[in-house]
């Protein structure tokens, strides 16, 4: 299950949180290498933000390599 989260840090960008929290979803081992990452309005409603924020902060960690996108369907993805 995914977690929700009301921890905010203070003078923290809503993307800088969303990208935050989503790597930690894969550092607890609750995203794992492979699995399809919830649809986008389920992450934007646990992580309390913007459903836009939460296109860009996947963005972002496509573009390291974190997250690959698979024809829309993103999936979590880690390097060895």
């Amino acid at each position: 299950m995914i977690p929700s989260t009301a921890q905010r840090f203070t003078n923290e960008s809503p993307r800088s949180r969303a990208i935050r929290l989503l790597r930690q979803w894969v550092d607890d081992g609750v995203l794992r290498p492979g699995d399809m990452l919830p649809p986008e309005r389920e992450i934007s409603a646990k992580l309390e933000v913007g459903l836009g924020t939460v296109q860009r902060a996947i963005k972002v960690m496509e573009q390291e390599g974190l997250f690959i996108n698979h024809g829309g369907r993103t999936r979590t993805h880690r390097h060895p």
